[in-house]
């Protein structure tokens, strides 16, 4: 059974329009170097320079952060569901005195149901 893995809409244009491709089992490493095979130039926007998966990008397997795992090393077994997960920011920022800088405004990430109301406060992290 192959593995699953999800590319989120701003990659699908390098995969010719596939939201969904099936892979071969091995680890996160694997997939990549299978999806760049497949679809040139995805690993670029993967990793950086050294390799290492970049920051604003999480992959989860069955629903579990590769992060807290064991990084690109994680295992993907067959029938595994893998999700590119890029970063989402934007809002208005605003500071207030002595408190450092913090979102206010409205978002709503489909994919993974996340939505951030008026007036909860975040805040930022400089990357």
């Amino acid at each position: 059974m192959p593995v699953l893995v999800r590319i989120p809409p701003p990659l699908q244009r390098l995969t010719k329009g596939e939201k969904e491709v099936n892979l071969k089992s091995g680890s996160v490493q694997d997939i990549i170097t299978q999806l760049e095979t497949s679809f040139p130039g995805l690993k670029d926007r993967l990793c950086d320079e050294k390799g290492e998966l970049r920051r604003f990008v999480n992959i989860y397997v069955n629903e579990n952060d590769i992060r807290f795992q064991n990084g690109l090393a994680t295992k993907v077994e067959d029938g595994a569901e893998v999700s590119i997960i890029p970063a989402v920011a934007g809002g208005l920022a605003s500071r207030e005195e002595g408190r450092g800088m913090s979102l206010k405004g409205r978002f709503i990430l489909m994919d993974i149901g996340l939505s951030l109301k008026h007036g909860e406060r975040w805040f930022l992290k400089t990357f």
